[in-house]
């Protein structure tokens, strides 16, 4: 059990900064201002301060999560848990990102894509590492109306104080757990994906890409994958192009098979509460 504190402008900054001074991933985050996070609506914090996230209200029915973190917590699932308790606390429904990697992840705890755009140099972070990271698309993601209201019927944290609750790391969804026990399959996807969309990586940048998105959800890295499974990884980097297009296509039907699954879930559910509104109707006779 850890605890997520609900803090101030001054020690979020102090702790977001820190969390990426130095770090050539500092672009793929917004950092924001002390003004500007004094306008949040919530600012989360987890016990140590190594790990965090914003919630910023636009106004106009989006609810974002951003400026997500998660700088060596050593909480394991600190981030799906940040992303649960923002739904079930304060509605967050929106999130963005960069690149295939944190897109799939984000899938993964029930966010679907919006829009997806090019890579724009004309609005890209003035420090982007453009030799590591190379230009990948950007992406909005929305939380759908049902899976929203699930996770805000979830169980409720129980209050310590006003200014903070207990962080419950929930066990991992059917989903979730497909994620971390097949993310070499999730890398070589992101990659199908990147491809058929004509954005052009050196096998280094789609690296750097995953290996910061896996520091975010506690994934295993490129290297770390690539020891476990020398083989499959060296034919996900070098495979020929029919190869990759055999790939695409077998993450295209996935993705429609795990669409029909939520799909199916979703009318499971219905069902079931049905059938308890007419047990207990019955039982009221």
């Amino acid at each position: 059990m850890a605890t997520l504190y609900f803090v101030n402008a001054s020690r979020f900054h102090d702790a977001f900064e820190a969390a990426f001074r130095g770090s050539p991933r500092t672009a793929f985050v917004t950092h924001y201002t002390l003004k500007e996070l004094q306008h949040m609506k919530r600012l989360y914090l987890v016990e140590g301060d190594r790990a965090g996230m914003a919630v910023k209200d636009h106004g106009d029915g989006r609810i974002e999560g951003t400026a997500l973190f998660n700088q060596n917590s050593g909480i394991k699932g600190v981030t799906r848990a940040l992303l649960r308790a923002s739904v079930k606390l304060d509605g967050v429904n929106y999130v963005e990102c960069f690149g295939e990697d944190l897109a799939t992840m984000y899938a993964a705890v029930g966010f679907k894509v919006a829009s997806r755009d090019p890579f724009s140099r004309e609005y890209a972070p003035a420090d982007w590492k453009y030799d590591l990271f190379g230009t990948p698309d950007y992406f909005t993601m929305k939380l759908p109306a049902l899976r929203a209201a699930k996770e805000a019927q979830g169980r409720t944290k129980r209050m310590k104080t006003r200014d903070s609750v207990e962080l419950e790391i929930e066990p991992p969804t059917a989903v979730q757990q497909d994620l971390e026990s097949r993310p070499a399959y999730y890398k070589a996807k992101a990659e199908a994906a990147a491809r058929a969309s004509g954005v052009v990586m050196t096998p280094q940048q789609r690296d750097n890409n995953w290996d910061y998105a896996a520091s975010l959800f506690d994934l295993p890295s490129s290297a770390e994958l690539r020891a476990q499974s020398p083989a499959r990884m060296a034919a996900e980097s070098v495979g020929s192009e029919a190869e990759r297009q055999q790939l695409a296509e077998m993450c295209a039907r996935l993705d429609a098979l795990d669409e029909e699954m939520e799909r199916l879930g979703r009318a499971r559910a219905e069902l079931v509460e049905q059938i308890k509104d007419a047990s207990r109707r019955a039982r009221g006779k």
